[in-house]
């Protein structure tokens, strides 16, 4: 069976990017797949992760162990492909958000169906912007953060971690930048954020929860749930921050994976096995 990361592009300095539909300072946007023979279906999907082109759309920073996705990828969905990202410039989730509501709004009207799948981060900046949108919409969030998490704070990590070889791990994975920093339990953004407009649309709510170990990244985030966490979760969410727009959903659904893999577990084929009950 093929892996997913061999569909994937690897990163690296002075890749240019090809195929970028719309590019600011908060928001940059790519066209994965054209599929003319479902041309009616557009799916949006952020994976909650960061990087930046030049003005001449060259690649110059990215998140650590990032790969991009092809047109080979997601065989589930029938339509037309668009990644987002956060550039690192992002002032936060808020203006990521506002600025893909007025994309959707106002260039994509003439689609059928418009299917947000929003990751981690990408899943809280959908919710609180879909109270922008003005067509009613389909969205997935997959181990997003709706009551933000304590992984995105260095200092009570820097406690929590057992050695000093762990927080230097720490260190590389988490940037702190702006975007990130909207995730912290008490960061303004969630004071302020509005999930109000998820009732609007049809939305479904996708909670991660490592349970079983069925690869090495699974083990590593039953490990962080104890160690970090404190408390049931995906090695970076737990269960309890992700369940908060529950009541605004129409269908939750609680998934054994952890949050590296959730979003390929849930878009991968025969996905139902990994269903909790």
């Amino acid at each position: 069976m093929q892996k997913r990361e061999e569909k994937r592009k690897k990163v690296s300095k002075d890749l240019r990017i090809d195929n970028i539909l719309y590019k600011s300072s908060n928001l940059l946007l790519l066209e994965t797949r054209r599929n003319e023979v479902d041309s009616d279906n557009v799916y949006i999907i952020c994976e909650g992760v960061s990087m930046s082109v030049d003005n001449d759309n060259i690649l110059c920073k990215w998140d650590p162990f990032m790969t991009i996705p092809t047109s080979a990828e997601y065989p589930n969905l029938r339509g037309n492909i668009i990644n987002m990202y956060f550039p690192f410039e992002c002032k936060g989730l808020e203006y990521a958000g506002e600025e893909l509501a007025v994309y959707i709004n106002f260039n994509i009207p003439h689609y059928k169906t418009v299917w947000l799948i929003g990751h981690s981060k990408g899943g809280v900046c959908f919710a609180n912007m879909a109270k922008w949108i003005s067509r009613r919409v389909r969205m997935d969030f997959i181990s997003a953060p709706f009551g933000g998490t304590t992984m995105v704070d260095a200092e009570l990590m820097k406690k929590r971690f057992a050695t000093s070889f762990e927080y230097r791990v720490y260190q590389k994975l988490y940037k702190r930048h702006k975007v990130d920093l909207d995730l912290m339990p008490d960061s303004k953004f969630l004071a302020n954020c509005d999930f109000s407009g998820v009732g609007r649309h049809i939305c479904r709510n996708v909670i991660s929860e490592t349970r079983n170990v069925y690869e090495p990244v699974d083990r590593v985030c039953k490990y962080l749930n104890f160690r970090c966490l404190h408390a049931r979760g995906d090695g970076i969410v737990t269960v309890s921050s992700q369940k908060k727009v529950n009541r605004l959903c129409k269908e939750v659904i609680y998934l054994d994976a952890s949050h590296a893999n959730s979003l390929g577990r849930f878009l991968s084929k025969g996905w139902e096995k990994y269903i909790i009950d």
